[in-house]
This record gives structure tokens, sequence and C-alpha cells, in this order.
């Protein structure tokens, strides 16, 4: 029942997510009036669905398996949404769609951090997930998704312009993406791994829990770098008469 519960947390997730991003890029092509937003729009829900199914087909061929040989092949799954999510925060043309998007929607929505991290515990009372994935060990991811849906008000509410803050929360959002990573990758069977009791992460190389590496832990970074490229980039008066008129 443990093992089934956090599979339908996951899989919320993703559709609740998945759902979020479809939304946000049909209301920033309505902003532009842009006119071929439908067929956008379509491009974009096949092809998250595309790597959705990618991801899902390759974790029931065994693709992910936990062999030594196997590592690099869940680093695959992590690697390619973030190349594109880099690529994404550099590129000029979705920098101008960016400051389309309400500064405090890319913080609220790392809120679904809290569901992720209540699911990690939920498997280790069910004895799949490592402690030391949960809040009660060493990850404490939690605290960004907690402090999310204050952050943005404090932040960017009201016409307020707070540029430290949200630098500094967003590189600490960062840091336990992390952190989280690299508690996942030392608890994954493989010749690096030092967390070598049971259970371990391999967990993570199944359905749907192949999501987290390949679409959840990537959005969550996504969010913090384009978060940060709007407060870079945009000067401090522009940025109150946007947000004061986005909020």
């Amino acid at each position: 029942i443990v093992y089934l519960s956090c599979q339908l947390i996951t899989i919320m997730l993703v559709i609740g997510l998945a759902g979020a991003i479809i939304q946000a890029a049909r209301r920033t092509f309505q902003k532009i009036k842009f006119r071929h937003t439908k067929d956008y729009i379509q491009y974009l829900q096949l092809a998250l669905f595309f790597w959705l199914f990618i991801l899902a087909t390759l974790a029931v061929e065994d693709f992910f398996t936990p062999f030594d040989q196997n590592l690099s092949n869940l680093i695959f799954a992590f690697s390619l949404p973030t190349i594109l999510i880099i690529f994404l925060s550099f590129n000029y043309t979705f920098g101008r769609l960016l400051r389309l998007i309400p500064a405090t929607w890319l913080i609220r929505i790392q809120a679904f951090r809290i569901l992720l991290e209540l699911m990690f515990w939920l498997g280790y009372k069910g004895d799949f997930i490592p402690i030391q994935m949960t809040f009660e060990f060493l990850n404490q991811d939690i605290i960004v998704g907690l402090t999310a849906l204050f952050a943005a008000s404090l932040f960017f509410g009201k016409g307020r312009f707070k540029r430290l803050e949200a630098i500094i929360w967003n590189f600490f959002g960062i840091l336990l993406i992390i952190n989280l990573i690299i508690i996942s990758f030392y608890s994954y069977p493989s010749q690096f791994q030092i967390f070598d009791y049971q259970p371990n992460s391999n967990f993570l190389a199944d359905i749907p829990f192949i999501w987290i590496v390949g679409f959840l832990i990537p959005f969550g970074l996504a969010m913090h770098l384009f978060s940060l490229r709007q407060v870079f980039l945009m000067s401090p008066q522009k940025k109150r008469r946007l947000f004061g008129t986005m909020k």
C-alpha cells in the first residue's frame, strides 16, 4: 500500500507540473498575441508526453537497472533535460518570454517539493527509500517547498522587489537540489556507492520514480534558474511595474 501510494503521489506530481508548464506557456503566448499559440502548445504537449513515455519505456526495459555499467544510464535521464534547461536559461528569445511570466509563479510552484519530500519520507517508512534521502537525515529539500509560498509574496508581492533575498533563496534551493542528487548518487548500487546499506536508491530506476530523476528534479532546477534569470536581467524599476501588474 505504501509503495502504491508513493507511485500515485509521483504520478500526480508529474501530471500536475506538466499541466502547469502547458498553462504557463499558453498564457505567455496569449500575452504576446502569438498567432501560432495552438500549434506550439500542441508541440509542447507532445514533447512532454514523448519524454515521459521514453523514460517509462526505458525503465520497463530495465535500461536504468542498478548495475555498475548502467549508472551512466540513470545520469542520462537527468542530464538531457538539464542541458535543455541551461540552454533555455541563456537563450535570448526564451528570456524575452520569461519576462512575461509572473516572478511569484516561478517561486510558488516550488511548493511541489513538499509532496515530493513527504513521498520520500513515506517510502522510508515503507522500507524502500533510504533514510538519508529524507528530511529525517541528510535531505532538507523540503525547506524550499515550505518557504516557497510566502517567499514569493515576500520578495515580489505588492510591488516589492527584494533582489538579494530572491538570489539567496534561489541559490539555496539549487544547493539543496545538488545535495539531493549527491545523496541519491552515493546511495545507488554502483562502484561509487557510499551508503551501502539497505534500502538504497535503486527505486529511482523503476517506473514512475524515474520521472523524479528525469522530470521533477530538473523542473525544480529550472524554476530556480529561470527565476534568477528574471532577477539578474531586469532593472528594479521595470520589475516593480511588471510584477505589480502580474500578481
